[in-house]
């Protein structure tokens, strides 16, 4: 008897071990995949603000001068499947953000909500913290919270 209750031990530890691995691939291939979809995306609203396609240029001889592509800069987001360092499209004249994200923002709006909520409910700021260190791996405190209208 004692050796069919260390096989079906054994057994669903191995079941748990296969459904950890699952879960953990799927969502590092999705954080992966929303990560090249913003810096796509950046890139695309760059071009789009500028007025031109990839690889083209200016004609001359036009009055205003005009916007030009000036590289990347990285920013961390903190979203609900961890902290992911995009690549921001830019523009020279440095008047481009894209629609998605707004100027000094570095967490998703979901990570807002979640942390305005556990206020709301009357979790301390510690807990808070580690509840959304625990979904994010992204510590918050009180002198990194940005948002400070709740």
């Amino acid at each position: 008897m004692v050796k069919v209750q260390r096989t079906s031990e054994q057994i669903q530890h191995f079941l748990d071990e296969i459904h950890d691995q699952f879960w953990g691939d799927l969502v590092q291939h999705t954080k992966i995949a929303v990560k090249q979809f913003l810096d796509l995306w950046s890139e695309r609203e760059r071009d789009a603000f500028i007025g031109l396609a990839r690889y083209q240029r200016y004609e001359q001889g036009g009055d205003e001068r005009p916007e030009y592509r000036n590289g990347y800069y990285e920013r961390d987001w903190v979203t609900r499947f961890g902290t992911m360092r995009l690549r921001i499209a830019r523009t020279r004249g440095k008047a481009f953000l894209p629609e998605g994200l707004r100027r000094f923002q570095r967490r998703a709006d979901e990570v807002m909500l979640l942390i305005r909520e556990a206020f709301l409910r009357g979790i301390s700021t510690r807990q808070v913290g580690r509840v959304v260190a625990r979904l994010t791996n992204e510590v918050v405190t009180p002198a990194r919270h940005e948002d400070r209208r709740f």
